[in-house]
């Protein structure tokens, strides 16, 4: 699918910034929050304070499933080894990002488990950056690492913890 478009100078003001509820640093390899994810309508300000380039992709996971079964059966779905789909929904997030940018992410976040994770390959060694990453089930606040791409379990129901560290 394309439409082309033609941009033109603006004649208005600049629209206002949405003011943000928490910050999130996407680095090299993991995320920081900045306090815990509640349920209800969230505004995150997003930087890449990485050296790479870096994206998010936020999924809410079924019951029971974990980060590491939804990454496996997302990249059975993508490769075509499975018709399946993986198990969770996709609420958004935010595309490829040079570092140093900056951008807003909104989501209107249910109590339940989400993961968070970089699908992007890293430069030096060609695997999504977020596998050299470390998993914090804020759940259990449990470290675990992930043999895929791999960010941040996120539990919204109330308990929590903060993003992921490197353990490359």
């Amino acid at each position: 699918m394309a439409l082309p478009i033609s941009v033109t100078e603006s004649t208005g003001p600049a629209a206002a910034e949405p003011e943000p509820t928490l910050t999130m640093g996407m680095v090299d390899f993991g995320f920081e929050l900045s306090g815990p994810i509640t349920a209800g309508p969230q505004v995150i300000e997003v930087t890449n304070a990485g050296a790479e380039l870096h994206e998010f992709i936020v999924a809410r996971l079924n019951p029971g499933t974990t980060g590491e079964e939804f990454l496996g059966a997302l990249g059975g779905f993508i490769e075509g080894t499975s018709t399946e789909p993986p198990p969770g929904d996709a609420l958004g997030g935010v595309q490829a990002m040079d570092p140093g940018g900056r951008a807003f992410f909104s989501a209107n976040f249910a109590p339940g488990a989400y993961l968070v994770f970089c699908p992007i390959d890293d430069e030096m060694g060609g695997h999504p950056t977020s596998c050299w990453g470390c998993c914090t089930s804020l759940q259990s606040n449990n470290c675990q690492s992930i043999a895929r791409s791999l960010g941040a379990l996120l539990d919204f129901s109330g308990r929590y913890g903060y993003g992921a560290k490197t353990n490359r």
